[in-house]
């Protein structure tokens, strides 16, 4: 349903109501002329920071999207700042709601990094080269990881296995008549069975089912 449909996602400092940075969406569906005010995309309770956003859209329209979230930094090793997990977004409905879960199985610490502890007072630079792609059954994230075991920053990915959309349904099973039907060969196993049906009833969609029952 979502086909066609334009999604921009940024990390914005003001968030939409002034407790950012947050990660939002705005979508279009008339090739960019107008725009859905935008939404969150993150759903803790709207006071961790959230940035570097990375998006991708299977074929289904699945929309998955990775960022940086300090919302389970631990605060108990200050600067807490420093320190982030990498969370991903997933909505089905076409950005109109997300479902978050987080990626990272360890807590990233920027400082742990010397490269990246060089110059504090300019700050630490890490997750800009953040990625994901995804198809219908596999989302592979690819991010910046400054996990204390390994005790530098190093490139990590993960592959995660999800559950695609289920199809959509037939809103009506519509028998069609049948007009004719012509076999030919000896054998059940060497005949081609031909049949005609009125599909004038259906108006896109239709799906034909037949059974072949074997002689005893």
């Amino acid at each position: 349903p979502a086909r066609g449909t334009v999604y921009i996602a940024w990390a914005d400092q003001a968030g939409v109501n002034g407790s950012g940075p947050d990660i939002l969406l705005v979508s279009s569906t008339d090739g960019g002329t107008t725009w859905c005010p935008p939404r969150r995309v993150s759903d803790d309770p709207n006071g961790a920071y959230q940035w570097f956003p990375w998006m991708t859209v299977d074929a289904n329209g699945v929309i998955d999207i990775v960022f940086n979230d300090r919302r389970d930094s631990d605060a108990a090793y200050p600067p807490y700042i420093d320190r982030f997990h990498l969370y991903r977004a997933r909505s089905t409905d076409g950005g109109v709601t997300f479902s978050n879960s987080q990626v990272t199985t360890e807590v990233s610490n920027a400082a742990v990094d010397p490269i990246l502890n060089c110059c504090p007072q300019q700050g630490r630079w890490v997750g800009d080269y953040n990625g994901v792609t995804s198809i219908a059954t596999t989302v592979h994230p690819f991010w910046a990881d400054v996990r204390a075991s390994v005790g530098n920053c190093e490139g990590f990915t993960a592959s995660l296995s999800v559950t695609p959309p289920a199809c959509p349904g037939f809103a009506a099973v519509i028998p069609s008549g049948m007009h004719g039907s012509h076999t030919s060969g000896p054998y059940p196993d060497q005949m081609t069975v031909h049949f005609a049906f009125d599909l004038t009833d259906v108006a896109y969609e239709f799906k034909i089912q037949y059974r072949r029952t074997l002689p005893l």
